[in-house]
């Protein structure tokens, strides 16, 4: 009895030992994969998996949590610091991209809002033509040409209200087929209502004090202007909001069809 005891105890460990090793490779199977940014969730879950794994003796078992724990923070390291993999074609494709952007970074614009608008959506354009990216690599490059954008914008002599709305063209232009990013433009965005309602809140408060002033006492006339350019700012950015919302509509519908006419396909064969 005793050394069935003992039997069953090697067998469980042995069992507990394949379950973590298991893991390990699961975790650095996904550190493979080129889309392994979107695994997330599924390392979280291995995680857990690996709490509920049974006993092993202390030193294998320290040694295998530390290999554990080393692959789960390099696939979190990466996370944080924007990497991404690529094929030799990809690496051509990602070089050329950052080419155009850095050279047409120092090329001569035009002055009217309009015509600067379509020169940085041409050059988005232009550099779609270069290839094919992963998602990673494709959502990096796009956020280095908004950041060009908005440097080059700064110094081009526009107004700030121009200027923010050729801004908002670029991004919905360079974002529209990335959902997540689609919501943080639209979270930010309806951060900036909220505070301009409580601004203006504020405002309008401020003016029950000049209840029984002329409209033409200059404080009241000063609040007054600054409440009506704020309700012009937050009909701005609710129209942008409500862009967002329907490219991420759009986004979302065309995702279905095509998980729709894939699983039509796997029926047929």
């Amino acid at each position: 009895a005793k050394n069935e005891f003992y039997k069953q105890q090697k067998k469980e460990q042995k069992q507990a030992i394949d379950q973590r090793k298991a893991l390990i490779d699961q975790v650095k199977s996904i550190l493979e994969m080129e889309d392994w940014d979107q695994h997330s969730p599924k390392i979280k879950q291995l995680q857990n998996q690996w709490k509920k794994t049974g006993f092993v003796p202390r030193k294998i078992g320290d040694a295998l949590w530390e290999e554990f724990r080393a692959n789960c923070n390099i696939y979190f390291e990466r996370l944080r610091g924007g990497y991404f993999q690529l094929s030799s074609q990809e690496e051509a494709v990602h070089e050329a991209q950052l080419a155009l952007i850095k050279t047409d970074n120092s090329a001569e614009i035009a002055k009217e809002a309009t015509e600067i608008q379509d020169f940085f959506l041409d050059l988005w354009r232009t550099c779609q033509t270069a290839g094919e990216l992963n998602k990673s690599a494709a959502m990096k490059n796009g956020k280095t040409f908004v950041k060009a954008v908005q440097k080059r914008l700064k110094s081009s002599g526009l107004s700030s209200v121009d200027m923010e709305l050729v801004y908002f063209e670029i991004r919905l232009a360079v974002f529209g087929n990335w959902g997540d990013t689609l919501i943080d433009e639209m979270t930010q965005i309806k951060a900036q209502i909220d505070q301009l309602k409580t601004e203006q809140t504020q405002l309008e408060n401020n003016l029950e004090f000049f209840s029984n002033a002329s409209s033409d006492n200059p404080l009241v006339r000063e609040v007054t202007q600054k409440s009506e350019q704020l309700t012009q700012k937050i009909d701005v950015l609710g129209e942008q909001f409500k862009r967002l919302k329907q490219a991420h509509h759009k986004l979302n519908k065309a995702e279905e069809e095509e998980a729709s006419e894939e699983s039509e396909t796997e029926l047929e064969d």
